[in-house]
């Protein structure tokens, strides 16, 4: 069958042309209906995250390293400017969350080190990010799942590192992340009405496993590449709330996730109120 044919089966299509950048709001409140009971925690001091280092031939690490050391941008919010990076969202004393002209296709997060607040910080935000996207990509790889996707994360160490620890500041870390092409949240909370089964099964195999989060149209929003895109993995491994996805689903698949449930499996993720 003509893939487009497919996608229409599938997913509603949509043609909107620009980049919405919602899912990168931090304003807002957490979802109350995101269980916080975290599975998953790591501490750094003697985890081996090696791997989430951003590697030499990265295509991004080249002009990084000649915007940090040109300009120090993790230093202020007034370095940031000079040095040319669009703010997309912040809060005060908080994260940033970054776009530059010379970084097409990537987003970077860091935390000033002026602000009193991220000085205490140490870097586990950007590594448990690094994880989380991890074990998602490793649940997509092992069921081969086509219709969901996690953005390829990195933890980039600024060039006055050495510095920066002998003032005692243990956040040295930028999170570089691939940018997702994705649709307005509106359209977004269309496709979920409109999945398909197949669609709402992958999305089970990654939420029971504690995996992303439930808030689908702002967290696993679609894309202009046909996919669902799980952007937030900042808590690796938690227990979720099977109902707050299942409002976002069509009265038929609400049905079929509640078989999903029903059936069992891998539910360690679940915490279930229905």
């Amino acid at each position: 069958m003509h893939s487009y044919v497919m996608r229409v089966l599938l997913i509603l299509p949509f043609i909107a042309n620009t980049v919405t950048a919602y899912e990168y709001d931090i304003n807002v409140a957490p979802d109350p209906l995101v269980a916080s009971q975290d599975l998953m925690q790591i501490n750094i001091s003697n985890y081996d995250y090696s791997r989430f280092i951003i590697k030499n031939n990265h295509p991004a690490k080249d002009t990084l390293d000649e915007l940090f050391k040109r300009y120090d941008p993790l230093a202020s919010a007034s370095n940031l400017k000079n040095a040319g990076f669009t703010v997309i969202s912040e809060r005060p004393n908080t994260m940033r969350v970054l776009a530059h002209s010379r970084l097409k296709g990537y987003l970077l997060k860091l935390y000033p080190t002026n602000e009193k607040v991220n000085r205490e910080r140490d870097m586990t935000w950007a590594i448990h990010r690094c994880l989380g996207a991890e074990n998602i990509r490793t649940v997509i790889k092992k069921l081969k799942l086509k219709h969901i996707t996690v953005p390829g994360k990195w933890v980039y160490y600024v060039p006055n590192k050495s510095s920066l620890e002998d003032q005692g500041i243990k956040n040295y870390a930028v999170l570089v992340v691939d940018r997702v092409n994705i649709v307005e949240k509106s359209e977004s909370k269309e496709a979920w009405r409109n999945a398909s089964k197949e669609v709402i099964k992958e999305l089970y195999e990654i939420l029971s496993r504690g995996y992303s989060s439930p808030v689908l149209p702002s967290n696993i929003p679609y894309s202009r590449e046909g996919k669902f895109s799980c952007l937030d993995t900042e808590v690796p491994e938690r227990k979720i709330r099977s109902e707050t996805a299942r409002k976002f689903l069509s009265p038929e698949m609400q049905k079929y996730w509640d078989k999903l449930l029903h059936d069992g499996g891998n539910t360690v993720g679940f915490q279930i109120f229905d």
